[in-house]
C-alpha cells in the first residue's frame, strides 16, 4: 500500500499542474511537484519536477526513488503497443 497526498497550487488544463507532494511514509522528503505537457509534431512531452525543501529530502529521494523505474516500465509498456515500424499496432 502506498499513500501519496498534496494540494494544488495551480492547475492549467490541459498543460500544467503544481501541488504539493507527500509520501507518507518518508514525511522528510516533502515538495512541490509540478507536472508540464508539451505537444510538438504530434509527439507529447511530459516534464516533472520535484522542488524538495531541504537537502535531506532531496538525499532521501535519491537513495529511494521508485518514479525513475515506474516511468521506465510505462516507456516499455507503450512501445510494446507499437509495430515493429513504430506505429501504433492494432
Amino acid at each position: 500500500e502506498c499513500s501519496v497526498r498534496g494540494t494544488y497550487s495551480e492547475v492549467e488544463p490541459p498543460t500544467m499542474t503544481v501541488e504539493t507532494w507527500l509520501f507518507e511514509g518518508w514525511p522528510d522528503a516533502e515538495a512541490v511537484e509540478s507536472m508540464v505537457l508539451e505537444e510538438a509534431n504530434g509527439v507529447t512531452k511530459l516534464t516533472v519536477k520535484l522542488a524538495f525543501r531541504d537537502k535531506a529530502g532531496r538525499d532521501h529521494m535519491d537513495k529511494f526513488d521508485g518514479q525513475e523505474d515506474s516511468f521506465d516500465k510505462m516507456e516499455d509498456y507503450l512501445r510494446s503497443l507499437l509495430d515493429p515500424e513504430g506505429t501504433v499496432s492494432g
